[in-house]
C-alpha cells in the first residue's frame, strides 16, 4: 500500500508520517449511528409486538368477561321464568283445567288460568305466547283462545313434544325449533296453531305423578331473548350463539360466526383465542349455557375496538430522530475526545490532522519501543506508583518466579533485607456508638495514606498502600530487633498522627518474621489474622483464667504485647494450631424469620449477636465461612419473598461477596450487613407489599374460598409462601380487618348464600362449612347475625 502524508507546511509531512484515510471521528459517527439505529429498530419492533400482545390480552379478558356476563344474565332470566311456572302449575286454577273438562261457559275458569299462564304480566315481555293442552279431555287453552285438540292445525307437533324425553326423570325441558311462526292473525289457521317455533319451555303435567296427560308450553319471545344477548355488548363486540350441534341460532356478525364454527378450538386450555377471517381479527371467548346447553361466543373486534391500531405519529418519529442524533453526538464526543486530546498532546505544532488520527498516533509512537531514555524517564517518574502496584501483586501472590522477582527488584531499585514482616491497620471502631456507625472509613484511610508524614513513610520497606479495606505495608531489616524497633516507631507515630488529625486510633496486626520473599502473601494473611484476634487480657476478663493460659499461641502473643507495651498492636503467634468451635446455625433461622416478618429491630439484634459470636469464638478463616453462610441466608430469603436482586444490587452479587470477604473485622461486617443488605431488603419488601397488596388480597380470598373458610392464618401464609405477619398487614391495609374477623365474615356470607340459594338443611350447611355439628353452626350464625339460620331463611 502506498504511504501518504498529511501536509502541515514545509517538510512536516515527512516529519509526522501521517497516513491518509477516513478520519476517526467519522468512523465513530458511522459505527455509533449503525448501533443506535439497530437498537432503535429492535426497540420499536419489540414495543410493537409487546403492545399488540398486551392489546390481545386485554381484548381477550374483555371478551371473557362479556361472554360470562351475557350467559349468566340470559340463564338467570330463563331460570326465573322456569321457576315461576313450576310454582304456577301447582296453583288451583291450573289444576282445575287439568282435572276437568272445559266448556265455553267456563270463561271465568280459563280466564283465571290464562292470567296465571301469561305470568300475571310479571314476565309479559319474556314470552311470545302460551299453550295448555289437556290430552285427557282433548282441549287446548292458549294465548290465542280455547279450542278442541282435534281442530289444532299442528297437532302432530304437539304429540311429538308430548312424547319427547319420556325416558327422562325431569318432566320440564327447553326445546328449540327453527320453524317460522305464522303471523297472519286474521286467518283461522293462525288461531288454531300452537306456537312451537323458536325457544319454548315444555312442562308435562301433573308434576307429581308418573301418569301425565297434560302439557304446558311457554313460547319465548326470540326478539326479547336476542335483546338480552345483545344489550350488554359494545359496538365493537359481536356475539354468536349456536346449539350443541353447531347450528347458528343467533349472530350479530356472519364473519365471526364462520370463524367460530370453523376455527375455534373447543379443546384449548386458553380462556380466549385470536380468530381471523373475512379480513377481521377477533379476540373470542366462549362459554356453554348451563340452562340450554348452547354455545355462546363473544368476539372483540381488534380492528375497530378501542385498542385498534398502532402507528408512529410524526411527533414520535421526530422525537426518536432527535434522540438518535443526540445519542450520536454525545457518544461520538465521549469516544473521540480522548483520542483528540492525545493527538493534541503529541503534536509539536497546532495543526489540523487530515486523515485517520489513529494512523497518526501509530506513526508517532512507533519509535518509543526503542527509545530507552524515554522509558527510563517514565520509570523514574512513576516509581512510587510502580512500587505500589508491585506490592499489591505480591499480596495477591501474582509474582511467583525468581526471574520475575529479580526483574522487579532490580528495576525498582529495592533495598535487600534479610528479614521482613507484614503489617495491616484499620481504624479502631470497637467502641460501639451511632457516630462511629456513620464513619466513612474508606475516605479516612485513603486520605491517611496520601497525607501520611514523610518520616513515617520512610520507616517502611515498601510504600504504604490501601488494599481491601485495610492499610498495608511491609517492614524490612537485617535483624529482627531492628525490624521490631521500626514497627514500634511507626506504630507510635501513626497513632499520634491519626488521633490528632482524625480523632481515631488504629488497630494494627503484625505477621511473624519471614526471610523468604515468596512468603509475602502468607505474611499478609498472618497480619490479617493477628488483627482480628481478641486481646488476651480481654479474654481473661470474659471468664478465661489469665494465670493459666492453655493456648500457647495466646500466651506467646500476650508476652509479646507485654514486651512492646502496645494495647492496639497484635502480633501473630508462631504456632499454626487453631481451636475451632461448633457453628451455631440458629442465627440463620433467626435472620430468616426477621426478614420475612419485616422486623428490622429483630434483624439488627440477630446481626449484633452474630457479630459478637464471631468475635468471641471464630478464627479468621472460620469467620469467613460463617459470614458467607449468614449472607447466603439473607439473600435466599430475599429471593423467597419474590424480591428482584438485580434491582436491589445493580452492581451484582459478586461485588457484594467481594466486599463482605474484604471486610475482615467482625464489627465492620455487622455494619455492612445492616446498611447494605438488611435495610434495602426490608425497604424493598415494604414497597412490594404496598404495590402488590391487591393481588395478594386476591390470593388470600381464593385460598379461603378453596378451603371454605377452614384455614388458619399460619396455614394460609405457608400455602402462599409468605410470613403470617405479611398476611395480617395485607388484610389490615386492604380490608381493615384481622384474619379471624375476615374469616368469620366470609363464613357468615357463605352461610347466608347457602340458606337463600339452596335447599340444603341447616345440618347439611353445617357439614358444608366444616362444622362438627349443627349446634355449633347455629351458635356461630346467631352470634354473628343476631338470628338463627332457620329464621334468617324464613325472613329472606
Amino acid at each position: 500500500m502506498k504511504k501518504l502524508y498529511c501536509g502541515y507546511g514545509g517538510n512536516n509531512m515527512e516529519k509526522y508520517g501521517v497516513k491518509k484515510g477516513i478520519p476517526y471521528k467519522y468512523v465513530i459517527y458511522i459505527c455509533v449511528l449503525c448501533l443506535i439505529s439497530i437498537l432503535v429498530i429492535a426497540f420499536t419492533c419489540y414495543t410493537y409486538y409487546d403492545y399488540n400482545r398486551e392489546c390481545q390480552q386485554i381484548a381477550g379478558r374483555e371478551a371473557e368477561y362479556m361472554v360470562t356476563r351475557v350467559v349468566s344474565q340470559v340463564d338467570e332470566r330463563l331460570n326465573n321464568l322456569k321457576q315461576y311456572y313450576l310454582f304456577a302449575v301447582e296453583e288451583d286454577d291450573i289444576k282445575w283445567i287439568l282435572e276437568n273438562n272445559l266448556h265455553y261457559s267456563d270463561y271465568s275458569r280459563y280466564k283465571a288460568a290464562s292470567d296465571v299462564m301469561a305470568s300475571k304480566k310479571i314476565f309479559g315481555d319474556y314470552i311470545n305466547g302460551f299453550t295448555f293442552v289437556n290430552f285427557q279431555t282433548g282441549w287446548v287453552l292458549s294465548s290465542k283462545g280455547m279450542f278442541p285438540l282435534e281442530e289444532t292445525y299442528n297437532v302432530e307437533a304437539l304429540n311429538e313434544l308430548f312424547e319427547r324425553n319420556n325416558d327422562n326423570v325431569d318432566k320440564n325441558y327447553w326445546v328449540y325449533d327453527s320453524a317460522i311462526i305464522i303471523e297472519n292473525t286474521v286467518d283461522r289457521k293462525y288461531r288454531v296453531t300452537v306456537e312451537t317455533g323458536g325457544l319454548s319451555l315444555i312442562m308435562k303435567l301433573p308434576l307429581s305423578s308418573k301418569n301425565v296427560y297434560g302439557m304446558f308450553i311457554a313460547n319465548i319471545n326470540m326478539s326479547t331473548w336476542q335483546a338480552w344477548v345483545d344489550q350488554w355488548l359494545y359496538e365493537y363486540e359481536d356475539v354468536v350463539v349456536t346449539d350443541n350441534e353447531g347450528n347458528v341460532i343467533f349472530a350479530t356478525s356472519d364473519t365471526l360466526a364462520e370463524s367460530c364454527l370453523s376455527r375455534y378450538n373447543t379443546e384449548s386450555e386458553e380462556s380466549w383465542q385470536i380468530l381471523k377471517g373475512g379480513g377481521k381479527t377477533y379476540a373470542v371467548s366462549a362459554q356453554v349455557s348451563d340452562v340450554l346447553d348452547w354455545n355462546y361466543y363473544v368476539g372483540y373486534d381488534m380492528d375497530n375496538g378501542q385498542l385498534a391500531g398502532f402507528g408512529l405519529s410524526g411527533l414520535l418519529l421526530a422525537t426518536m430522530a432527535v434522540l438518535v442524533l443526540s445519542c450520536l453526538l454525545i457518544s461520538t464526543y465521549v469516544i473521540y475526545r480522548p483520542i483528540d486530546q492525545l493527538v493534541k498532546n503529541v503534536m509539536e505544532e497546532d495543526k489540523r490532522i487530515e486523515g485517520n488520527e489513529l494512523n497518526f498516533l501509530a506513526d508517532r509512537f512507533v519509535h518509543l519501543r526503542d527509545d530507552k531514555q524515554v522509558l527510563e524517564a517514565v520509570l523514574i517518574q512513576q516509581q512510587d506508583k510502580l512500587l505500589e502496584l508491585f506490592e499489591l501483586r505480591l499480596i495477591r501472590g501474582e509474582v511467583r518466579s525468581n526471574d520475575e522477582w529479580n526483574e522487579y527488584f532490580n528495576g525498582l531499585h529495592l533495598k535487600a533485607c534479610r528479614c521482613f514482616a507484614a503489617v495491616v491497620m484499620v481504624l479502631n471502631l470497637r467502641g460501639e456508638n451511632e457516630a462511629q456507625d456513620s464513619v466513612d472509613e474508606d475516605a479516612i484511610c485513603l486520605k491517611l495514606v496520601e497525607e501520611l508524614p514523610r518520616e513515617l513513610k520512610e520507616l517502611a520497606w515498601m510504600p504504604v498502600v490501601y488494599n481491601a479495606c485495610t492499610i498495608f505495608c511491609l517492614f524490612g531489616s537485617d535483624d529482627e530487633s531492628s525490624l521490631l524497633s521500626h514497627i514500634m516507631e511507626f506504630y507510635d507515630g501513626i497513632q499520634k498522627y491519626t488521633e490528632e488529625t482524625y480523632g481515631f486510633r488504629m488497630l494494627m496486626g503484625v505477621s511473624a518474621t519471614h526471610t523468604d520473599y515468596h512468603h509475602i502473601r502468607a505474611a499478609y494473611r498472618e497480619s490479617v489474622n493477628a488483627l482480628t484476634m481478641l486481646d488476651p487480657h480481654v479474654q481473661a476478663e470474659n471468664g478465661e483464667d489469665s494465670g493459666e493460659v492453655k493456648d500457647e499461641e495466646a500466651k506467646e502473643e500476650r508476652e509479646l504485647s507485654q514486651l512492646v507495651n502496645r494495647e492496639d498492636c497484635h502480633f501473630y503467634p508462631g504456632s499454626s494450631t487453631v481451636h475451632g468451635s461448633a457453628y451455631n446455625n440458629s442465627f440463620e433461622k433467626d435472620i430468616q424469620a426477621g426478614l420475612k416478618a419485616m422486623d428490622k429491630e429483630q434483624c439488627y439484634k440477630v446481626t449484633d449477636e452474630f457479630s459478637q459470636y464471631l468475635n468471641e469464638t471464630a478464627s479468621h478463616d472460620e469467620a469467613t465461612v460463617y459470614i458467607l453462610r449468614f449472607v447466603n441466608m439473607i439473600l435466599l430469603t430475599a429471593i423467597d419473598t419474590k424480591l428482584d436482586l438485580d434491582k436491589l444490587f445493580p452492581d451484582g452479587l459478586k461485588k457484594v461477596y467481594r466486599e463482605i470477604i474484604e471486610v475482615i473485622e467482625p464489627h465492620r461486617v455487622r455494619r455492612y450487613i445492616k446498611s447494605r443488605l438488611i435495610d434495602p431488603i426490608i425497604s424493598a419488601r415494604n414497597e412490594l407489599m404496598e404495590n402488590s397488596s391487591y393481588s395478594m388480597m386476591e390470593e388470600i380470598e381464593r385460598k379461603i374460598e378453596e378451603t371454605r373458610g377452614n384455614i388458619t392464618l399460619t396455614e394460609c401464609a405457608d400455602a402462599l409462601g409468605v410470613h403470617s405477619t405479611y398476611i395480617w398487614k395485607v388484610l389490615k391495609m386492604e380490608k381493615g380487618k384481622s384474619f379471624s374477623d375476615y374469616l368469620e365474615e366470609y363464613k357468615v356470607n357463605e352461610a347466608k348464600r347457602l340458606l337463600l340459594q339452596t335447599n340444603l338443611t341447616v345440618a347439611e350447611i353445617a357439614v358444608e362449612l366444616n362444622y362438627t355439628n349443627a349446634q355449633n353452626f347455629i351458635r356461630f350464625f346467631s352470634k354473628s347475625t343476631g338470628i338463627t339460620p332457620g329464621k334468617f331463611r324464613k325472613l329472606y
